[in-house]
Parts: structure tokens; sequence; C-alpha cells
């Protein structure tokens, strides 16, 4: 796979939505400040584990990837795509334990701190983090879940080994 620009913090905070005639439309991605030359399924891990429930997750990440790589490809035009579809798919598959796990690490600190001291932005937003705070406790359980694997699914990723 060729590396290609990644934003490395690509979550439901740094997306912007706009209206528009048939409802939302994406306005902007914000905070690049993460931004780094990888590979593109680091982005889509962090995003679906951050903004879909484990059901929605487990039910559409293989649409939604392949939903990500049509856009790619009208972008890309008649150059060399960076990866295959197949590639892009095993690098999420490979990825999603680690890149989920890191998510569970950011997402706590962040609840804590604007539950405890709401302003009123947060106060309004407070649906939405709630939504996100679900997400947070089943991406828990399932770190948890692979930790306690009987080691009948495991994988390597890089130098780690890992229970699936």
């Amino acid at each position: 796979m060729d590396r290609v620009l990644c934003h490395g913090d690509l979550w439901s905070m740094n997306i912007l939505w706009e209206p528009s005639k048939g409802g939302l439309r994406l306005g902007a991605v914000i905070d690049y400040q993460t931004a780094h030359f990888g590979c593109s399924a680091t982005d889509l891990v962090r995003m679906f584990s951050a903004c879909l429930s484990g059901k929605e997750r487990r039910a559409h990440w293989e649409e939604l990837l392949e939903e990500f790589y049509g856009y790619l490809k009208e972008e890309v035009e008649e150059r060399k795509m960076p990866y295959t579809l197949e590639q892009l798919k095993e690098a999420y598959r490979r990825y999603f334990p680690i890149g989920a796990f890191m998510i569970v690490s950011v997402l706590g600190p962040l609840f804590e701190v604007i539950f405890r001291n709401p302003d009123e932005t947060d106060k309004k937003q407070v649906p939405k983090f709630r939504s996100l705070q679900k997400i947070r406790i089943e991406l828990t359980e399932f770190v948890i879940e692979l930790g306690d694997g009987n080691g009948e699914n495991r994988m390597f990723v890089g130098r780690h080994l890992l229970l699936l």
C-alpha cells in the first residue's frame, strides 16, 4: 500500500456539517495538527469507532469502506490508486483492535472534563456526548474481550499479538 495523506484525528468533533436541500452536507474537516502520510484505514477506524455504535459499525463497516474507496477512485481519476479495496479492508481489520483501544483512552478523560464543568455550548451538545459515551463503553467492552480471548483467534500486527 502506498502512503496517503491522513488526518490523524478524524472523529465527529472535527467534522462540521451544514444544512443543504437534502439534509446535511459536509461543511469542513478541521483540526489538522496530527496530519501525516500513512494508511487511510487509521482515519476510518478512528471515525467509525468514535461515531458509530458497535452494532452499526459491525453491520456497515465493509460497505462504508467500499463507499470511501469509490470516492477515492473518483478523485484519483486516471492516476494509479494507492491501494486496492481488499488492501484497505485488510488494513482496517488489522488496525481496528489497536485503533479502538486508542479511542477508548481518549474519550474517557474528554467526557469527564465536559460533564464536570459544562459550559453553555457543551450543555447543548449533551445528547451527542451521551451517544459518544455509549460508544466508548461498547469499545471498552470490546477491548476487554480481546484480552480475555481463549487463544483461538489470534493475529499478529507488526510485532504485537492481538486476540480477536
